[in-house]
């Protein structure tokens, strides 16, 4: 008798266990500003930022000990530290070896432990001696990596600081670095 009270018991309990082991969803979009500049940076780049942003925030939630349940991202402005394929493209004087400072405004909500909180959270790199690396999306990189730091932690960044204008289309990428 006892058999069949374990299994129903088992059985009732696996609902919860398989939504506690579900990975928390992720969900990126483009603001207003960067789907402007779609035409200037590229559809397959800006796809292939917001599919890095979704996967180390995601890899982030799964760590955290907080019960996230539920991230939407919005990348409301980017800069990329070399010229785009599609900028490239487009401009015959532009050389891949152009270098700029980059960056990423990310603002959303995640869903904590039922609540929702706010996020917005934006890091632009401001000088070239503390780049992280010379890579097309090097600076809007580690703005992916410091909000993944703090969503790992449970935190849900939000600086109410008044943020500039977002880049337009003329905002082109790079200083040409000598050498």
């Amino acid at each position: 008798m006892r058999f069949p009270l374990v299994l129903f018991a088992c059985i009732s309990f696996m609902p919860a266990l398989a939504l506690a082991q579900q990975p928390p969803q992720v969900a990126v979009v483009l603001g207003p500003a960067v789907q402007a500049r779609v035409a200037d940076l590229g559809r397959s780049d800006l796809d292939a930022v917001s599919d890095t942003l979704a996967r180390e925030v995601g890899r982030a939630a799964q760590r955290s000990k907080a019960p996230i349940s539920h991230i939407d991202l919005v990348i409301e402005d980017i800069q990329p530290n070399r010229p785009t394929v599609a900028q490239l493209g487009r401009s015959a004087g532009l050389s891949p070896h152009t270098y700029g400072l980059g960056g990423a405004a990310i603002t959303g909500s995640m869903t904590v432990g039922g609540e929702n909180k706010p996020i917005r959270f934006r890091f632009f790199q401001t000088d070239r001696r503390n780049a992280v690396n010379f890579s097309n999306w090097g600076d809007a990189d580690q703005a992916f990596d410091m909000l993944s730091d703090r969503v790992a932690r449970g935190e849900a960044p939000y600086d109410d600081k008044p943020w500039p204008a977002p880049r337009t289309a003329q905002s082109l990428t790079g200083t040409r670095i000598p050498g």
